[in-house]
């Protein structure tokens, strides 16, 4: 495709609709010539500001003029509100830096980029598979800036003292490894542990954990459907379906990960006693980590003498398809944006492979691009391992991430206390989540 002039630009940006085609153009082209003549473009999210700017400044000083974006960062804790109220009083910014479980709540508050501006087979020819998320009958909701999976962190010194030359690969070796590398005594305290499962609330990422063992087994959790084109499409919950699948999906999921704090259990290695699982890897007391890959510098400053390295998380043994999850960062542009031109010249410089390089290197997680991931850089051997990972990344849309938090953990408490057998717990569990999409689908 030919490169967009500045004019051309201008002009295009008399109509969204038009504008949004820039999308396409601007992602092919080799540079943005007078970026500021696109006026101001605002964009918020909850990277540290510190790290975009610095990366502003590289792709500035790459060819890719970006002196007309300004970048706001925002409390975690308070973004989404803050996004929404800014929505409803017309102060939206240009681009919102989202995640996936962020995304079907804001869903019709988004531009959709018709397919006709951005075609879908294009799309899934650049971008990795958890890109799907965002796609919908009528068009994208934003497309896919970043990627962090989760890995395995692992111990080196632990595993070489009990003789383990390699950390295990699927979940039948943890299951093997286990008992020899968990340390307790006879009243069942645990002094060094194998592995972090079991539990909610001392087990950093516990849900995208608990996720990725569902989403291996077989089972997506939230299901697009369309009904036809006139109607609008719905989202409903599928967490309690076989789909085909011998043992359903979740319950295999939720059984696999109580097991581990359960003291009758030969793999009995946490529980909620014990101190958070990034502190207890820190320490030394912990022999595998699943962690996110944006923890590995945290990691390494907490305690630079700890002897790890990272690996792929284990895999089903009885899966041909590897899958792990991964929190996307995605670029989305409110419907109430004033700067609907700026916004898209600038997804598509953000979005380009350069600039995806030099973003995935400043924070320390990968690429959504299958061009840039299938050339990982063979002299960083984590970031190899991250770009693995995200090729293999799916994610979950999720109707209220703050509530599915509670679902999830009441999911797991009332299984681990003997409250709920683990088919109940998943069927109150299921309810619950379906109650949050209708609730959803009426906003």
């Amino acid at each position: 495709m030919k490169n967009l002039n500045v004019m051309q630009a201008i002009i295009i940006g008399v109509s969204i609709v038009a504008i949004v085609v820039a999308v396409v153009i601007f992602s092919t082209s080799t540079g943005r010539s007078g970026g500021s003549s696109l006026g101001k473009t605002v964009i918020w999210g909850t990277v540290p500001e510190s790290i975009f700017e610095e990366v502003l400044q590289k792709i500035d000083n790459a060819g890719d003029e970006m002196s007309d974006v300004t970048y706001v960062e925002k409390d975690p804790v308070t973004f989404e509100n803050d996004l929404l109220r800014s929505m409803a009083e017309g102060t939206a910014p240009d681009i919102a830096v989202l995640n996936e479980k962020q995304i079907l709540t804001n869903k019709n508050r988004l531009q959709v980029v018709p397919f006709k501006s951005f075609p879908l087979r294009d799309y899934q020819d650049l971008f990795i598979e958890e890109a799907s998320l965002l796609v919908t009958k009528d068009g994208l909701l934003g497309f896919p800036f970043l990627v962090d999976p989760i890995v395995l962190y692992y111990n080196k010194d632990i595993l070489n003292d009990a003789g383990y030359s390699k950390p295990p690969q699927t979940w039948t070796e943890v299951l093997a490894i286990t008992p020899t590398l968990t340390q307790k005594d006879t009243s069942f305290n645990i002094s060094k542990s194998a592995i972090a499962l079991g539990s909610f609330d001392n087990i950093s990422g516990v849900k995208d954990i608990f996720w990725t063992l569902v989403l291996q087994a077989g089972n997506p959790v939230i299901k697009r459907e369309v009904i036809s084109e006139e109607d609008p499409e719905i989202y409903t919950s599928i967490f309690t379906e076989s789909l085909n699948f011998t043992l359903n999906p979740a319950y295999a999921a939720t059984n696999f990960f109580v097991q581990f704090s359960n003291p009758t259990k030969t793999v009995y290695s946490w529980n909620r006693s014990l101190p958070n699982s990034q502190t207890a890897f820190v320490s030394g007391d912990l022999a595998f980590y699943l962690g996110k890959a944006s923890e590995l510098d945290t990691i390494k400053k907490l305690n630079p003498n700890l002897n790890f390295d990272i690996t792929l998380v284990p895999q089903s043994q009885s899966s041909n398809k590897k899958v792990t999850y991964g929190s996307m960062y995605t670029l989305v542009i409110p419907k109430s944006a004033k700067n609907i031109g700026g916004a898209t010249a600038t997804i598509g410089i953000f979005t380009k492979t350069s600039a995806q390089n030099i973003f995935a290197e400043a924070m320390g997680i990968a690429s959504v691009r299958k061009d840039v991931l299938a050339t990982s850089n063979a002299s960083n051997p984590y970031q190899v391992i991250f770009n693995k990972s995200a090729i293999i990344a799916q994610g979950i849309l999720e109707p209220d991430a703050t509530k599915m938090d509670g679902i999830i953990k009441e999911l797991i408490d009332t299984v681990v206390s003997g409250e709920y057998e683990v088919s109940e717990a998943i069927d109150r569990a299921d309810n619950k989540i379906i109650l949050l999409l209708q609730n959803e689908s009426q906003d």
